[in-house]
C-alpha cells in the first residue's frame, strides 16, 4: 500500500465514523440519502454512481462529498487522476474546516503532488486544526509538524 492509499483508507474511516448520520443512526432509524448512497457505491467500486451522486452535493457545499471527490481525483478512482482537481475539492472542504481535508491538502503540498512542493502551504492547512484536537491515527495521518 502506498502512503496515499493508507491515508485515504484512514481518512475515509474517520469520515464515516465522524459522520453525524452515523452517530444518529445509533439512536434513531435513519434513511440513507444521496451522500450515504455514494459512500456505499464508492466502497463497492461503483465509482460512476458515487460521482453522479456526490458531484451535485459537492457543488452545493456538502463537505463530505467535496472531500470524497478529492480522494477520487487524487487516486484516480473512477476518474482520470487529476491532482489539480483533487486540490480544488480538498480546498473547498478544508475551507469549511473539515480537518481530514486540511490534512490531505497539506500532504499534497508537502509531497508536491500536483503542485510545487511548499512546506509553508503544507503547514498552513494543519495549522487550522483545533488546538484541543486529540491526536488520533485519523487526525494525524499525513500531518507534518512545523519546526519553530
Amino acid at each position: 500500500m502506498t502512503p496515499s492509499t493508507i491515508r485515504t483508507c484512514l481518512a475515509a474511516s474517520c469520515l464515516l465514523l465522524a459522520s453525524p448520520v452515523m452517530l444518529t443512526a445509533v439512536c434513531v432509524p435513519a434513511t440513507a440519502g444521496p451522500f450515504e448512497d455514494g459512500v456505499t457505491a464508492y466502497w463497492q467500486d461503483d465509482f460512476d454512481t458515487a460521482l453522479q451522486l456526490w458531484r451535485p452535493l459537492a457543488e452545493h457545499g456538502n463537505v463530505g462529498a467535496q472531500y470524497y471527490l478529492g480522494i477520487m481525483y487524487e487516486n484516480g478512482r473512477g476518474v482520470k487522476r487529476d491532482y489539480a482537481e483533487a486540490l480544488r475539492w480538498y480546498r473547498k472542504a478544508a475551507d469549511q474546516n473539515f480537518a481530514v481535508a486540511q490534512i490531505n491538502l497539506g500532504t499534497m503540498y508537502e509531497h508536491g503532488e500536483g503542485v510545487e512542493r511548499d512546506y509553508d502551504e503544507a503547514s498552513s492547512g494543519t495549522a487550522k486544526l483545533p488546538s484541543k484536537a486529540t491526536p488520533t491515527p485519523c487526525s494525524t495521518s499525513g500531518a507534518r509538524t512545523r519546526k519553530a
